[in-house]
């Protein structure tokens, strides 16, 4: 996989600065995956404070829908048209209906058995195990895959939490169909 990315220059006369010569820099960078590409301006110093989002989560995991011991109970399930047992569970991972789907067949994922995870925390293995729960979902449908585009949202990045909803980046895993034989 190649990363890569074109630095880019502006050149201006600055007014403030009796029409002295600046130099903006930016750079165009482009996706690898899906070879789209994305600009990067340099208008001022990023500066960010990094959140504590241990005292974001901090009492959530007593409402917490994606918590290991409510997972069960208050996710919804599949019809068993579509899923026969309603849930796919995968080691501490459980998959279920979404219940904001992006298409007529959509499944969220919880990505480990805690209530919060750092993203630090998270592995390649891990990644990978949640993504194979996916595929496994997705190439296990009980429902024809020609007319619709799956999805699915894997929970867990950052934190399982909806207390810290803005924090966690979601992967949509959006499969070919496959034809069936």
């Amino acid at each position: 996989m190649e990363f890569r990315a074109i630095q880019k220059e502006t050149v201006v006369l600055n007014p403030k600065k009796d029409m002295a010569r600046r130099s903006i820099p930016s750079e165009i960078r482009f996706d690898p995956l899906t070879g789209r590409s994305a600009r990067i301006c340099h208008f001022m110093k990023l500066q960010w404070e990094k959140p504590d989002f241990e005292k974001m989560v901090a009492g959530t995991d007593a409402w917490c829908p994606f918590c290991p011991d409510k997972v069960m109970d208050v996710t919804p399930a599949f019809p068993e048209e579509i899923l026969p047992e309603g849930r796919m569970v995968f080691e501490d991972m459980v998959l279920f209906p979404n219940i904001a789907p992006y298409d007529s067949l959509g499944a969220v994922a919880t990505m480990a058995g805690r209530h919060y995870i750092p993203m630090t925390e998270f592995t390649t293995e891990r990644m990978a195990k949640a993504f194979g729960l996916a595929m496994n979902f997705f190439d296990g449908c009980e429902i024809s895959t020609t007319r619709s585009r799956f999805t699915m949202s894997l929970i867990g990045t950052i934190c399982r939490c909806p207390a810290v909803r803005s924090s966690i980046p979601i992967c949509r895993y959006l499969p070919r169909p496959r034809p069936r034989i």
